[in-house]
């Protein structure tokens, strides 16, 4: 199945872009979330369960 969503993994960064333009990305220990406009919705410490659940969307 075809989510139209854009992935890409750089070494421990992990970055998502949705189809909606909503981005999520991992990076340094910060896990952060920005909206179509880029305007940041959430920025803090990055869990394993966020990095486990970027990478799932891979598969």
């Amino acid at each position: 199945m075809t989510t139209g969503d854009r992935i890409e993994v750089r070494g421990a960064s992990v970055g998502v872009v949705h189809s909606n333009g909503l981005s999520e990305r991992i990076d340094g220990g910060h896990y952060e979330m920005r909206d179509a406009m880029g305007r940041t919705i959430i920025r803090r410490q990055a869990k394993n369960s966020d990095r486990a659940r970027l990478l799932r969307m891979i598969e």
